[in-house]
């Protein structure tokens, strides 16, 4: 028996291999992401409106392409030039897991949508409540001296309420290093008095936390966005709120084009700083745009790789959702 065992392994050995090698070459996956040009998506399906309009140009989403990490999309990355593998080390924050950052990222998602709707909300003059607001942790710094936990929902920072982020820093940066902050959570259903001591990081005094402001709107009509599970990421908040904000107001900001952008957007309305400018640029030409949108701090960048590839789009930054507005106006 043990010799006809051997003897069918010698008469297949070429098949075992082959089969090892190919296992191993598609489904061993590497502490890598292989990121390609995506595709782009029309805000416009996204919206749930009473009053929705069309409109003959439209606001698109550029979105970045992720693949599995094994050796055989690793080793394309290294061949065609619009795509890249990158250690996941690179892409994540320190100390943080991949379950971690990727609810991190699905939680930006949802407090990018919000503020994309409050954004246009603002700018078209329509009253609106928050409700249900829950500030929730994401992430703690190696340096943060503090009992928090990501998971954990603020309620009170030295018995006071905050609105968001930003306002957490305001009250930080009226303290001194080495003050303890107390502050007051949510966890696991339970209330707790927690602390975090105030440090300086590169001037700058901080307590180590990064947090994403959630909530429910209550308006006086349906106002809504539908999302993907795959979603995740900030990113589509200034062009979910130009094309809320179309469809807010009288004048179609599209003048018949088919824009494409990206850029996060914080509750004042700031475009903030993205990641993946080449792909979604190759998306937004790809798919024949004729205006490319990007955060001011990205506008070098993406004009290099115009540049690069002699592409004809036109591309424009901007540093808020008012300047983007004033831009599209007059053009």
């Amino acid at each position: 028996m043990k010799q006809k065992i051997i003897k069918d392994i010698k008469e297949n050995l070429w098949f075992i291999i082959s089969l090892l090698f190919v296992l191993i070459i598609f489904y061993v996956e590497l502490p890598y992401l292989v990121y390609t040009p995506g595709d782009i998506s029309d805000v416009n399906n996204r919206i749930v409106y009473d009053f929705k309009k069309e409109f003959k140009g439209s606001f698109n989403m550029a979105s970045v392409k992720g693949l599995k990490s094994n050796i055989f999309f690793i080793g394309l990355a290294n061949i065609i030039p619009s795509w890249d593998a990158v250690k996941a080390d690179r892409v994540k924050l320190e100390n943080e897991t991949i379950n971690q950052m990727n609810n991190r990222d699905r939680l930006m998602l949802i407090e990018g949508n919000n503020n994309a709707l409050t954004v246009a909300l603002d700018e078209a003059k329509i009253s609106y409540e928050k409700t249900n607001i829950v500030h929730e942790i994401t992430y703690l710094t190696n340096e943060s001296k503090t009992n928090l936990q990501v998971g954990d929902q603020i309620i009170l920072v030295d018995n006071q309420k905050i609105d968001n982020l930003s306002s957490l820093i305001e009250h930080i940066n009226t303290l001194e290093v080495g003050d303890k902050v107390n502050i007051l959570v949510k966890r696991n259903d339970q209330e707790k008095n927690l602390t975090a001591e105030v440090y300086l990081f590169k001037e700058r005094k901080m307590i180590g936390v990064m947090l994403s402001t959630l909530f429910d709107l209550k308006l006086d009509f349906k106002l809504e966005l539908k999302t993907e599970n795959r979603e995740s990421g900030g990113s589509g908040g200034l062009m979910t709120a130009l094309a809320v904000y179309n469809n807010l107001t009288q004048k179609d900001l599209t003048n018949g084009r088919k824009i494409v952008g990206t850029g996060t957007i914080d509750a004042a309305g700031n475009v903030g700083l993205i990641g993946g400018v080449k792909y979604k640029l190759i998306g937004a030409v790809k798919n024949n745009a004729d205006l490319f949108i990007v955060p001011k701090n990205n506008l070098k960048e993406a004009l290099e790789y115009k540049k690069k590839y002699n592409y004809k789009i036109e591309i424009i930054g901007v540093n808020t959702f008012k300047e983007a507005v004033e831009l599209l106006n007059v053009s």
